[in-house]
């Protein structure tokens, strides 16, 4: 911005005690301290109220449109009203960079592909607004340290980086008895596919610590990880879902037998197979037959102890649509048609040419005037099940029966799915811009909320039984 409305109040020292700022309707209030974070500039003084008008400086004394980048800044004011003068007509303000953690690895089948994601987003967070840390992720352990080549972390060296700790919203060094500030960010990039990366464990831990971070909470993590109970969730809220049968690697390995008639009296063949929390198609297999199918079980059950078996379908499109919050806003992408060598879309069609997406696709999807429906669709379920960050919404299309089947929802796509959005000329760089600065504002807005209720039970609490004699 270059101009807008500064409201004055004076103190009894007639010194500017606070700055904030008020732009096109929308006032919000920030101490000094916040300006360097939010660059909302506005006076405070408290006895006498004025408005008037201001133009901001760089360093270089350049009036500037935007206040983007690191710097120092000068606030130029006009004084509108003659009732109230005032001395002091610059204010200089520093910004500085945003402090981010960009956490990747996990204990996951898809760590790899992890890293591949984080120095993709490394190299696309804008240096100017942004001073990055990596923060690998490696059994239950942090570790930071240079992050030059994906070569760093293939394979992961616990000894070549440094251990971390997250301890009240603040990541420490521990040297043998004493711990010291490493990082304090604020705002955290999850890059983590699958595990407790995307599970929700990692959400949670970041909520509990008081941390911004770019990926849905706990509750939608948890759900869309788990592609059983994501199943049920997606039938109670009326999407097509494909015949499938759930059943535990105990119960397979206790009676075979009977899974295997459960498994063909209810579904027809040919069958797919996978593990119920994987991703990256890690784990799954086609069964046209009761060997196959047998064989694809036992390949599953080596990555997880929960299974699903779906009835494959013969004719269909598999279709890919993203969506993150800009603000209040939802913004969907458009559609992708992932290319194929196989019956399903695997591992290799996704990674082997050594990039992600490694089959290639088509942007728009294929399939019509259904490409309208699964944009819609997409909006629903990122708005109906409060996600944030960037969530890519995986479907199957039959284009001849117009029908859209709803595959799995993936809350930490690959890549973070920003391809999906250069036709809206989002850049992958603005993306982040994005996911961020929403992510700021919906902590600060949970932030907000109250969160303690005075009761007063525990000052008239007498107790009882035991309780009195504690």
């Amino acid at each position: 911005f270059s101009s807008g409305s500064v409201k004055l109040y004076l103190t009894e020292e007639e010194q500017v005690s606070i700055v904030s700022v008020s732009l096109e309707n929308e006032s919000k209030e920030y101490t000094s301290t916040d300006l360097s974070s939010y660059i909302k500039p506005y006076y405070e003084l408290d006895s006498q109220k004025t408005y008037c008008d201001f133009t901001i400086k760089n360093s270089l004394n350049e009036v500037v449109t935007e206040v983007v980048n690191a710097g120092s800044y000068i606030i130029c004011l006009t004084n509108s009203d003659s009732t109230i003068e005032f001395e002091n007509t610059e204010l200089t303000f520093t910004v500085t960079q945003k402090k981010v953690a960009l956490i990747f690895g996990g204990r996951s089948v898809e760590r790899d592909i992890s890293v591949i994601t984080a120095v993709q987003t490394y190299r696309h967070l804008d240096d100017k607004k942004y001073a990055v840390t990596p923060v690998f992720l490696y059994e239950g352990d942090f570790y930071t340290g240079d992050m030059k080549t994906i070569k760093d972390f293939a394979p992961f060296v616990p000894s070549n980086h440094k251990k971390l700790v997250l301890v009240s919203s603040k990541f420490y060094y521990v040297k043998k008895d004493k711990m010291t500030v490493a990082l304090k960010p604020d705002v955290v990039v999850n890059c983590c596919h699958g595990g407790e990366g995307e599970n929700g464990v990692l959400s949670g831990v970041f909520e509990f610590n008081g941390l911004p971070h770019t990926s849905p909470s706990l509750l939608p993590s948890a759900l869309c990880m788990d592609k059983a109970v994501s199943k049920e969730l997606f039938e109670n809220m009326l999407f097509n879902q494909v015949k499938h049968f759930v059943f535990s690697r105990k119960e397979w390995e206790r009676d075979s037998d009977k899974v295997l008639f459960h498994a063909e009296s209810f579904l027809r063949y040919p069958l797919i197979v996978k593990p119920a929390r994987l991703g990256s198609s890690i784990g799954i297999g086609v069964a046209y037959k009761r060997e196959d199918l047998i064989s694809a079980i036992d390949i599953a059950g080596e990555f997880d102890d929960k299974i699903i078996v779906e009835e494959k379908l013969t004719d269909f499109i598999e279709v890919n649509c993203a969506a993150f919050k800009d603000g209040n806003n939802i913004i969907v992408s458009e559609t992708e048609q992932p290319l194929s060598t196989s019956d399903f879309l695997s591992f290799n069609d996704k990674y082997s040419t050594g990039k992600m997406g490694g089959g290639g696709h088509i942007i728009p999807a294929e399939i019509g005037t259904l490409n309208s429906q699964v944009k819609a669709l997409t909006e629903r379920i990122y708005r109906e099940l409060e996600m944030s960050g960037v969530v890519r919404v995986d479907y199957l299309v039959d284009v001849k029966r117009e029908k859209i089947y709803l595959n799995e929802i993936n809350t930490v796509p690959g890549s973070l799915a920003h391809y999906l959005f250069e036709s809206a000329e989002i850049t992958f760089k603005d993306l982040l811009d994005k996911m961020i600065n929403t992510a700021i504002e919906d902590h600060l807005d949970r932030k907000s909320r109250t969160h303690n209720f005075s009761t007063g039970v525990l000052d008239n609490f007498k107790g009882g039984g035991k309780t009195q004699k504690m």
